[in-house]
């Protein structure tokens, strides 16, 4: 059964958290491929491994995608919060021109 968990961060150590979520999805993938790239002489040896493995790649997939759906998530999140602390700023005044 798949949960979601929240936690509180400061926001400039939304791209640090970001990058382990990007990692875990990386080494999922990377999973995925080697099993994939074994499939045609697992199949060559038996059906039967060859299906479970493909289980298994499709599992690893599914676990980077939902990896990344989060970090879509989180990312919005960010852009919103750096949006709306941008907006709150007052706008940089310009340097008075030097009168001659």
């Amino acid at each position: 059964m798949k949960v979601k968990i929240s936690y509180t961060t400061d926001l400039e150590n939304v791209p640090a958290e970001m990058d382990q979520l990007i990692l875990r999805a990386e080494k999922n993938l990377e999973t995925a491929l080697s099993i994939c790239s074994n499939l045609k002489e697992i199949k060559d040896r038996s059906m039967e491994k060859a299906l479970k493995r493909m289980e298994d790649v499709r599992f690893h997939m599914m676990e980077s995608d939902i990896i990344l759906e989060d970090c879509s998530a989180i990312a919005s999140g960010y852009l919103r919060a750096i949006t709306s602390s941008d907006e709150g700023q007052d706008p940089p005044q310009e340097a008075p021109l030097d009168a001659k």
